[in-house]
């Protein structure tokens, strides 16, 4: 019994430490360390994250700099994710993430004139010091079977004078790093695990 009761336990202490597990088809993007953002990414990731039948669309952003919550503020320091949902080659859905007054993540889902798609809410958390991931509802974009997608990371340092700092006529430079850096990557339900179809190239 006492064996019974530890093992419960263990799988209770599991189920809270992951209680969304990643589908075991996640995708890499490495980055080059090519910029001077605090925000610079060192790699992406696309895949899922599925509880049963629900599975939702998964990104991760880890960058090569660790980076309190805090920094991304909305005006000079915000991460995004482009998405043509369409297959046209052009941006069609902006998802946008940065930390509101009290700390807490924001994320919008846009469309390309400003109006916000309601009704779905990207979960968003900080994984360690580096990495963000976002969580995003499958519906969001529009039961799409794929898109394509880019993330890119915004930072400027009102109190620099760098290459991501002040300007000498008063504005900042934002530095923006963008990956994966060879174009736009392919995710959806249409992968090698999917019984939807394959993927375009």
């Amino acid at each position: 019994m006492r064996d019974r009761v530890a093992l419960v336990s263990i799988s209770v202490i599991l189920a809270l430490v992951f209680p969304v597990p990643a589908r075991a088809d996640a995708i890499v993007f490495a980055d080059s360390d090519d910029t001077a953002s605090r925000l610079d990414i060192r790699w992406v990731q696309q895949g899922h994250a599925c509880r049963q039948a629900d599975c939702r669309l998964r990104h991760k952003i880890r960058t090569f700099e660790a980076w309190p919550r805090r920094l991304l503020d909305g005006h000079e320091a915000f991460v995004r994710i482009l998405f043509d949902i369409s297959g046209d080659a052009e941006v069609d859905r902006i998802l946008r993430v940065w930390v509101d007054d009290s700390g807490a993540f924001v994320a919008q889902l846009r469309t390309l004139d400003g109006r916000r798609v309601a009704g779905h809410n990207p979960r968003v958390r900080k994984t360690n010091r580096y990495t963000l991931l976002i969580d995003i509802d499958r519906a969001a974009l529009l039961g799409a079977d794929w898109y394509r997608w880019q993330a890119d990371t915004v930072w400027g340092d009102p109190d620099g004078v760098g290459p991501c700092g002040m300007r000498p006529d008063g504005h900042v430079f934002s530095c923006v790093d963008r990956a994966p850096q060879e174009g736009p990557a392919v995710h959806g339900d249409c992968g090698p695990l999917s019984e939807i179809g394959v993927c375009p190239r």
